[in-house]
């Protein structure tokens, strides 16, 4: 419930960059994975983000402001700690 509580947070200081969705999926994800799983997941879930993100805005196919879904990046992170 701690990263639920926590991504909502975010979700209303970043202005939605965040959105509602994505706290429910880390706040499923905790409940599951438990704290210490968990933070592993949003590290593995940035980290992923990033590989993917940064080459687009490197190779200029899209730029800085690009919103980017970030529930693909969950599912994998999450079978790759759950899994991995």
């Amino acid at each position: 419930m701690g990263s639920l509580a926590f991504f909502l947070a975010m979700h209303r200081i970043s202005g939605g960059q965040i959105g509602v969705g994505d706290a429910f999926l880390f706040g499923m994800t905790g409940a599951g994975l438990g704290w210490k799983g968990n933070c592993i997941l949003v590290y593995v879930t940035f980290f992923l983000t990033f590989v993917v993100a940064l080459p687009l805005v490197v190779l200029k196919k899209r730029g800085r402001k690009y919103e980017m879904p970030l529930s693909p990046f969950v599912l994998a992170a999450y079978l790759f700690v759950a899994f991995g």
